[in-house]
């Protein structure tokens, strides 16, 4: 949802002059940075200096979502939204949310987007490029 792009595809490396399969979930945890970093982050929000890493995450954020939505939806709910898939699909079966917590999550994603787009008062049609890539 976030990217437009399909679960797995191919990719042709031309240095090796073969086919490479690249997973959109292996892809999402690259952006998001390692699942422990996330954790710990989320754990110590407000304690120290951790703009910089989270700042650093939110600009891989914005060049992985689609390009077709051109910048018009909040980094920040972007952010969310990515950490609940990459929870959903951790390598341990008992580490992943419940649907209870994940639907929680998205349902406030959902609301928070909207009172984000509400907040600024542009048409739905209507996109906007406010930042580097």
């Amino acid at each position: 949802l976030l990217t437009g792009e399909e679960p797995v595809r191919y990719r042709y490396n031309g240095e090796r002059q073969e086919y490479e399969m690249v997973s959109l979930i292996e892809t999402a945890r690259e952006v998001m940075g390692a699942e422990e970093a996330v954790e710990e982050e989320e754990e110590a929000e407000g304690e120290g200096d951790r703009e910089a890493p989270a700042e650093e995450r939110r600009r891989r954020i914005r060049r992985w979502v689609d390009r077709r939505l051109k910048d018009s939806f909040p980094v920040e709910m972007a952010e969310r939204a990515a950490r609940v898939a990459v929870e959903c699909v951790r390598g341990e079966a008992e580490r992943r949310p419940d649907m209870v917590r994940v639907a929680g999550k998205l349902s406030r994603v959902l609301l928070e987007s909207k009172a984000w787009a509400e907040k600024l008062g542009v048409p739905p049609e209507f996109t906007v490029s406010m930042a580097p890539r």
